[in-house]
């Protein structure tokens, strides 16, 4: 299958991924760690550098062979927030039954999209659009929107297509919700909670409600930051900076924290391992009174019980 790669077009994101794509070529970038990531990817089919039979050693016990939702982990998940894709995988067995993985998935290829190279991103996407559509899953559903936003608009773009709806966690969760398939425990009562809006999620794809509906369920209370939406500020990971630029993620973080802090907030809630880590960070660094956590984590708590 052949993957185009004339999909651009006039968005300051996608002219910035351009602009990106053009200093590779003309040999001005990516800068040094980020193209060690790089070659990590294209030797080990992830930006970590981890051997590529590691990447299922999250899962605890089987999944189903086939089923009509496919979980597509994404490198972070498989190699690093490994308790992340273990909580993902149990709310999507807790909330909807059968579900399956793929050993075979490989990284979704948005790092390489953000800096430019456009090639290595093909290689990735031609492979998994293979596995993808091999499987005969109806959905694929991710937990990191960076793999959300590549699977379902970067692949359209360069002509390919998975053959499945594609569908963040908790789109998937907030439509279970809306159907009365999803029941909640109140696990968030007497807790003010703030959400943090990841940007793939975001602002590049309009996710806005779905995680607030489920904030809502669990009882909550919901205080937003002055930036909130289209308005978030970047949690400072993506992109390539936080390997590139730690510090200057670390600040941008830092900047998030403070207005997280200024709602009175408990917890700050976020949907993507990226934000989670970098906000996680820049908390510890400023020793904040907030508790940075992932959405999964209280549904989960809330679909078993409340325990």
């Amino acid at each position: 299958m052949a993957i185009r790669l004339d999909w651009l077009e006039p968005s300051p994101v996608v002219l910035t991924e351009a602009l990106r794509q053009e200093s590779i070529k003309r040999g001005l970038g990516p800068g040094e760690k980020q193209a060690e990531n790089l070659s990590r990817l294209r030797e080990n089919h992830n930006p970590y550098g981890k051997e590529h039979g590691e990447r299922l050693e999250w899962l605890e016990g089987d999944t189903a062979k086939k089923a009509d939702t496919l979980f597509f982990v994404g490198c972070t998940g498989s190699y690093v927030e490994k308790e992340l894709a273990r909580s993902t995988a149990d709310v999507l067995e807790a909330a909807g039954g059968d579900f399956a993985v793929t050993g075979d998935e490989w990284c979704c290829g948005s790092y390489a999209l953000r800096l430019g190279d456009l090639e290595q991103a093909r290689e990735l996407a031609e492979h998994n659009i293979e596995v993808l559509r091999s499987t005969g899953a109806a959905r694929v559903v991710t937990q990191c929107p960076g793999c959300y936003r590549t699977l379902l608009k970067d692949y359209p773009r360069m002509g390919a297509d998975t053959g499945a709806e594609i569908l963040h966690v908790t789109q998937y969760l907030a439509d279970l919700l809306d159907k009365g398939k999803l029941k909640l425990k109140n696990v968030g009562k007497g807790v003010k909670a703030t959400y943090h809006d990841p940007c793939h999620l975001g602002r590049h794809c309009g996710i806005y409600e779905e995680p607030r509906k489920l904030i809502e369920a669990l009882g909550y209370e919901l205080a937003e930051m002055p930036r909130n939406r289209g308005s978030a500020w970047c949690c400072g990971a993506g992109g390539g900076v936080k390997s590139g630029y730690p510090e200057w993620a670390l600040w941008t973080a830092t900047e998030r924290i403070k207005e997280a802090v200024d709602t009175g907030a408990d917890v700050l809630l976020t949907s993507c391992p990226f934000c989670e880590i970098n906000l996680r960070d820049a908390a510890r660094e400023m020793s904040a009174d907030i508790e940075v956590v992932d959405l999964n984590e209280p549904v989960l708590q809330a679909l078993m019980g409340g325990k």
